[in-house]
């Protein structure tokens, strides 16, 4: 989504400057002076002649300069700025800039242009600024650069500085188009509407899932179909059978109408970072492609984020309409200082959320806050099913994984094998008392999450 941002009526006025050219000029006439100086020391007639000619070039190089910053004082580029109708975090996409000019069609004059978009700080740019493109008089021209953003929420496009030279080409004209645009960079959507237009079995290929086999009776019956290869014979219905004359079975479908509620960890634990984005940017992405599945299956999707500067809740609804509105709620939720207080957030979760939820908290799982976290998940787990999905820091693993070769790797394995053998025993304490854990690295959490969701569902657990 853009905006276009209010700007001032008056334009900002031209800048000019000497060209090189102009440089080159003076360096000639400083030359050409020094040798009338010479000559005139050698010859004193003659010399007299070199100072009338070096006073007329003076005077003829200050009528050019004055003439030629005199028409330089027209704003010959005219521009506009085109941007997707939204961007997604860690994406390459593209901005497209129509320009166009005031000369004349037909005249020779030819522009050449160095352009400087002023595109927010959040932004890297593949192409180097400026760039430099030719356009003949009279003509437009479309001029498309690639970039992506590393961080969410709203960002905001400048001014667009396009340089040229003057007509003798004596001066560098600098001309400021105001263009201000605020953008929403939102987490990675792309993927989400990607995965979101698959179908079920093609969804469960792409992210690496297996099927699995349905368990109970919490399964909603859906349609009568013809036996294939493969399916359950407790489910074959004997009586349509006999009136089609063909093999006829109960089709079953997961329970609907379940409620999912994420809480989100915004505190300091979630601005590590492994690779370009962080493990609240991966907590994100992941929660959103997992809610996407969660409200493709028919069950109602909310979110509370904690450890924040304001406490966000966002009450579960169900609907496609629902993930839209749980972006443009979350997009620029950013990673804090504050510390993660686990009581808190579940306290005020269950003064909120009545109804009997499957709660999964995402957080990086440290032995320090263990008494408090288990404490928060007994509380949970009287009224809601709980699942917490942590991430695995992958330095740790890769230290773990490195060669022992010197004094300095030793301290590093044994205190990333002391770490880990910590947080797995936290680990075993929240699953013994009955709480679901997804464990993964950053970039692998969504995998987890949905993986852990459909097997829920399919036990009849949710």
């Amino acid at each position: 989504m853009t905006s276009t941002l209010p700007v001032d009526e008056a334009p900002a006025p031209l800048r000019r400057a000497p060209s090189h050219r102009v440089i080159q000029v003076l360096a000639v006439w400083a030359v050409l002076a020094m040798c009338g100086g010479i000559w005139r020391m050698l010859s004193p007639a003659a010399g007299t002649l070199a100072v009338q000619l070096g006073l007329l070039i003076s005077v003829f190089l200050l009528f050019a300069l004055l003439w030629d910053f005199r028409r330089a004082n027209q704003r010959l580029v005219h521009a506009q700025r085109q941007l997707p109708e939204s961007f997604a975090i860690g994406n390459r996409q593209s901005v497209t800039l129509t320009l166009g000019n005031v000369l004349a069609e037909g005249t020779t004059r030819e522009l050449t242009l160095e352009i400087f978009d002023h595109t927010p700080d959040s932004m890297t740019i593949e192409e180097s600024m400026p760039i430099q493109f030719s356009m003949e008089a009279g003509r437009s021209y479309q001029l498309l650069y690639h970039g992506q953003f590393h961080q969410r929420g709203l960002a905001e496009f400048g001014d667009l500085d396009v340089r040229y030279l003057s007509p003798w080409k004596l001066w560098d004209v600098q001309q400021s188009i105001a263009l201000p645009q605020a953008v929403k960079v939102y987490p990675d959507f792309m993927s989400i509407a990607w995965l979101d237009a698959l179908h079920d079995d093609e969804q469960h290929m792409l992210l690496g899932l297996n099927r699995l086999q349905r368990r109970g009776d919490g399964m909603s019956f859906r349609q009568l179909r013809e036996y294939r290869d493969g399916d359950n014979i407790r489910h074959i219905d004997w009586k349509a059978s006999s009136r089609q004359q063909k093999m006829i079975t109960r089709e079953f479908e997961d329970e609907r109408d379940q409620q999912i509620v994420y809480l989100l960890d915004c505190g300091r634990r979630m601005r590590s970072q492994d690779d370009a984005l962080s493990h609240f940017d991966h907590a994100l992405n992941a929660m959103l492609i997992s809610a996407s599945v969660a409200l493709k299956h028919g069950d109602a999707v909310g979110m509370m984020g904690f450890a924040t500067d304001e406490q966000r809740y966002f009450r579960p609804a169900k609907g496609h309409s629902q993930l839209n509105a749980l972006l443009n709620y979350a997009y620029d939720i950013q990673c804090t200082q504050n510390t993660a207080d686990y009581l808190a957030v579940t306290t005020e979760l269950a003064l909120r959320q009545k109804k009997r939820a499957l709660v999964i908290l995402i957080t990086n799982l440290h032995d320090e806050s263990a008494d408090e976290l288990l404490a928060a998940v007994a509380y949970l787990k009287r009224n809601h099913q709980v699942m917490v999905a942590c991430m695995r820091e992958a330095v740790v693993s890769r230290h773990l994984a490195n060669p022992v070769e010197q004094s300095t790797d030793a301290f590093l394995y044994l205190g990333s094998l002391s770490y880990m053998q910590r947080r797995q025993a936290l680990i075993d304490k929240l699953q013994n008392q009955g709480v679901f854990i997804v464990d993964a690295e950053p970039d692998q959490l969504h995998l987890g999450l949905v993986q852990h969701y459909l097997s829920l569902k399919r036990q009849g657990v949710i």
